[in-house]
């Protein structure tokens, strides 16, 4: 689907604590801590990252040529659902000028992401 259809998962959610690109929110829901403190889980954890990393970071580069290849319905999307430049929205924390302002401000997110976890995915 299009890149806007994961905004939970990437920083638009409408708990403002979920947003952040910084840390593990599931670390502290229901018995998930747990496996934070078991060694497997943690080994499992860092080869999960260490395989799939980079094809991860490529999200970046999908983003664009998706962007590209739905500049159009994008366009239409605008014109239907007058969103750009609101936070009306429950799930809108930002107000975009423009689809390619709210596609970098996605990147971006998920570059930060990718840092935080590269440096705290042993912890």
């Amino acid at each position: 689907g299009p890149v806007w259809d994961f905004d939970l998962a990437f920083g638009s959610h409408s708990n403002e604590s979920n947003n952040e690109p910084e840390e593990w929110i599931i670390k502290n829901g229901y018995r998930l801590f747990y496996i934070f403190k078991d060694s497997i889980a943690k080994q499992s954890r860092l080869d999960f990252w260490n395989e799939n990393r980079d094809i991860i970071a490529r999200t970046t580069d999908v983003a664009d040529s998706v962007r590209a290849f739905l500049q159009d319905a994008a366009k239409n999307n605008f014109k239907r659902w007058d969103i750009l430049k609101s936070t009306q929205y429950v799930y809108h924390r930002h107000a975009y000028d423009t689809y390619e302002d709210a596609v970098d401000c996605l990147k971006d997110w998920i570059r930060k992401r990718i840092q935080w976890i590269d440096e705290n995915i042993k912890q």
